[in-house]
């Protein structure tokens, strides 16, 4: 996670920094790569393991008694972020400005663990109203870990293409140096 907020990582912008690769673009989509772009791709996989993962995300909210209205602003959040054309839904009053609090600080910097306060404390707020002894704190740190998952179920698939497509390109160099060597 450090890597990637610091974007550096093994994207294919930084990738061609090193001479690693001869161009930055994304293996999946062909748009230019950098470590934002891990979350933002529009390619059909990342989009799959997106709405399975928020999907997840959402029952891991409601299984920690998240506030109804958290659930819904982090999830709405989340799904407009990744896709601007994904209406917001419609959020209470203090869910909304806790949303555009985060919006402030960028959504991508939610993804990474840098939640504004707010979210903490109407989350502890929540707790208290239902009697509960559970802790904001404890929520936001299992939160962040969650998040976390999202980001490495993202990078492991954008890893995978790249790699399958370098295994692709090294298999068909090795297939035309046997057959000029003559070894079949």
């Amino acid at each position: 996670m450090t890597k990637h907020s610091t974007c550096m990582c093994g994207v294919s912008k930084v990738l061609k920094i090193w001479k690693e690769q001869e161009d930055d673009t994304s293996p999946r989509c062909s748009i230019y790569e950098e470590a934002t772009h891990i979350w933002t791709c529009q390619s059909p996989s990342n989009r799959a393991i997106w709405d399975q993962r928020l999907m997840g995300l959402k029952e891991w909210l409601i299984k920690k008694e998240t506030d109804p209205d958290l659930t819904l602003a982090i999830i709405s959040g989340l799904r407009h972020w990744i896709s601007p054309c994904d209406p917001l839904a419609e959020l209470s009053e203090g869910a909304a400005w806790i949303y555009h609090l985060q919006e402030e600080i960028g959504w991508n910097n939610f993804l990474e663990g840098f939640h504004h306060k707010a979210w903490q404390d109407m989350q502890k707020k929540y707790y208290h109203d239902i009697r509960s002894l559970k802790s904001g704190k404890t929520w936001n740190i299992a939160l962040i870990q969650e998040l976390w998952a999202l980001g490495k179920a993202l990078l492991t698939d954008r890893n995978e293409v790249m790699h399958a497509h370098t295994n692709i390109a090294t298999e068909c160099c090795a297939r035309r140096c046997l057959l000029s060597t003559g070894d079949s």
